[in-house]
């Protein structure tokens, strides 16, 4: 695996390792905001709360949808290069995961 912090790039490998600890770590933090922790920050700026009335079903599929779509965003961000040509920009494929997450609902 190769990963070079002073430019934030990563080879295929990293880029593989990262999307998996996004995975663990996003469906987590989503399934805080939207079923457990309704002072979650993100519960109360994306009004998760009052837009998923109906009930605790509703609010885990969003959960798990918000993390699917970090999941998947994360290595395929259009725009961060290629691991194993010249690097990963990881940095902004982490940017990229979070505005497609977020726009979720």
């Amino acid at each position: 695996m190769s990963l070079n912090e002073s430019n934030w790039s990563g080879s295929e490998a990293a880029k593989a390792i990262i999307t998996l600890e996004i995975a663990k770590a996003s469906y987590s933090y989503w399934h805080d905001a939207s079923v457990t922790n309704s002072t979650n920050p993100w519960a109360s700026h994306m009004d998760i709360h009052a837009k998923v009335q109906a009930g605790f079903w509703d609010k885990l599929w969003l959960g798990v949808r918000k993390a699917a779509t970090d999941v998947w965003s994360f290595p395929s961000c259009p725009h961060c290069g290629r691991g194993d040509q010249g690097g990963y920009d990881l940095r902004g494929a982490w940017n990229y995961a979070g505005d497609q997450s977020s726009a979720v609902q």
